[in-house]
């Protein structure tokens, strides 16, 4: 393939063959170029194991022409980038796969990690409520009444929840409501009744802060409650015994007699308005109307297949 070109002087042919650096220098054969080879090489010998050394030298990047045709040419530069591209994006792909691998490893490790997330993963957005279930809003409105029939829409809002209890009946069914013009509040709760002594199917309380309003004074009475369908209609009174416990504090106590439990309960079940009638000091008369919503009306359905009814 390759002819020696450098050969030894007459004067080296006198030394000792262990004193003589011996060099040879290999040029191209037109064989090696057909082989798209292009090299030329040294090698050098010495008897001192520090000079020892080889060396390959390459002349130039083969071209087309240069025994490269434009197919081998093409396929250096452009498919082994491709190639290259491939087995990066695979490389990255497997680093992603084994984190992957590795959280669901921990998890698995760790249950009580995955139920919390689930747990959280699970909640309502803007869930604070620690004791049940999210609070939800609907329309609050309450219609003042003058002594010539006159109604006065005052608008507010009504938030409805569940909370669990320790002692039973372990549901009850929690409401706040605010009507803002007339700086009212009021704080409804409706639970089951659980007392046999006491002559009630389930027992509502409401809790009015402020009590009084400037222009009408206290509210002196709240004597029942009714259902509707919605806010303009007059709505079907329940069967309920009214008592005032404290200045603002009122109970209202449902028939425990069968057939007005049945009542009671379909009118509580599906009707989507609750209405509470209110008695000023000076004689006035009010209504309190309170949306359920459509979270409402599944915090009233939780609370009673939690009751068994």
């Amino acid at each position: 393939m390759c002819t020696p070109r450098a050969q030894a002087t007459p004067r080296e042919k006198h030394k000792t063959p262990g004193d003589i650096p011996r060099l040879h220098l290999y040029a191209i054969e037109p064989a090696a170029a057909a082989k798209r080879t292009r090299y030329f090489a040294w090698r050098g010998v010495a008897e001192c194991p520090i000079q020892r050394w080889f060396a390959i030298m390459r002349l130039g990047t083969p071209r087309v022409g240069d025994g490269m045709d434009s197919s081998t040419a093409t396929w250096r530069n452009q498919v082994i980038p491709v190639v290259a591209a491939i087995m990066v994006g695979l490389a990255f792909a497997a680093v992603i796969f084994g984190g992957w691998r590795l959280g669901r490893h921990l998890l698995a490790a760790n249950p009580t990690a995955t139920t919390v997330i689930e747990e959280r993963a699970s909640e309502p957005l803007g869930d604070n409520n620690q004791g049940g279930a999210a609070a939800a809003v609907a329309p609050a409105i309450l219609y003042d009444i003058d002594p010539t029939g006159q109604r006065k829409r005052y608008d507010g809002s009504v938030s409805w929840r569940t909370e669990i209890t320790a002692a039973a009946p372990k549901v009850e069914i929690k409401a706040d409501a605010e009507i803002p013009e007339k700086h009212i509040s009021v704080a409804l709760l409706l639970r089951r009744n659980v007392d046999p002594s006491f002559p009630a199917s389930h027992v509502l309380e409401l809790k009015f802060t402020p009590i009084s309003d400037m222009s009408y004074g206290e509210i002196s009475s709240v004597p029942g409650l009714a259902m509707k369908r919605d806010d303009e209609a007059s709505g079907v009174r329940l069967t309920v015994q009214g008592a005032t416990i404290s200045p603002g504090f009122f109970l209202l106590a449902l028939s425990d007699v069968q057939a007005d439990i049945d009542v009671n309960l379909k009118l509580l079940k599906e009707q989507p308005w609750l209405m509470i009638p209110i008695v000023y000091s000076n004689g006035n008369r009010a209504t309190l109307n309170f949306s359920k919503g459509p979270s409402g009306q599944r915090v009233f359905n939780q609370a009673f297949v939690a009751w068994g009814e």
